[in-house]
């Protein structure tokens, strides 16, 4: 986990995992570029297994993300209102 961590700060360890992902289910899904790093690169094991750990116990509860939606949508909507 430190060596992702140590490449790739932040949420951009997340999305270079999501881009592995799309590359080992289809290389031709990323770009020319990515596809070469991910030739020569992979996460560590420890890592690819934590993560599918996590999100097994993980419950999405999806009222709250319409919540949230909706409430993005309304400080879209709405926000200039209260400037």
């Amino acid at each position: 986990m430190t060596d992702l961590i140590r490449e790739f700060h932040g949420p951009n360890a997340g999305y270079v995992l999501e881009l592995y992902d799309r590359y080992r289910q289809d290389p031709h899904s990323v770009d020319v570029d990515t596809r070469a790093f991910f030739d020569h690169w992979q996460p560590p094991i420890e890592i690819e297994a934590s993560i599918g750990s996590q999100l097994l116990n993980q419950q999405i509860d999806l009222d709250k993300i319409v919540a949230v939606a909706n409430l993005v949508q309304s400080i879209r909507t709405y926000g200039h209102l209260a400037a």
